[in-house]
């Protein structure tokens, strides 16, 4: 089971991630947090505004572009995201030795909850923190 962060999303979305994520999707094993797919939507929705999100959109092909959209429309079953009833109690309840950003206690108690791994593209390093001391698996892919 992995999270999955934003640009990361993008590329399972548009169908030009590599493999091993293209198949943990297909599988159900793919899930991203309500933070992370939001910033992908507004990137996506306000492309005039420059960021790393809008031109890793801008750079895929006409028909991953047309994926990406449609499923940050509807997010695809493939991917599987908690109800923020389930996960802000786990949220609050996370013991670590520094304060947590909203990003990064949603991403750590969706792991926690999930029992999955971190999967990001930038080197996050409140999130590498807490999954250091929760024990949870942390990695950084290329985009």
């Amino acid at each position: 089971m992995l999270i999955v962060d934003d640009a990361l999303l993008l590329r399972v979305l548009a169908l030009t991630a590599p493999e091993e994520f293209l198949n943990e999707a297909r599988s159900g094993q793919v899930f991203t947090t309500g933070s992370w797919y939001y910033r992908l939507a507004k990137a996506v929705a306000q492309p005039k505004v420059a960021g790393a999100l809008s031109t890793a959109m801008a750079g895929l092909p006409p028909v991953g572009q047309e994926r990406a959209r449609a499923g940050l429309h509807s997010l695809p079953p493939i991917i599987g995201m908690i109800d923020l009833r389930t996960l802000i109690p786990t949220m609050a309840a996370l013991d670590v030795d520094r304060p947590l950003n909203l990003l990064a206690a949603e991403a750590a108690a969706a792991a926690v909850l999930l029992d999955a791994g971190l999967v990001v593209t930038t080197n996050a390093p409140l999130i590498e923190h807490a999954a250091i001391q929760l024990g949870l698996t942390y990695r950084v892919v290329d985009s």
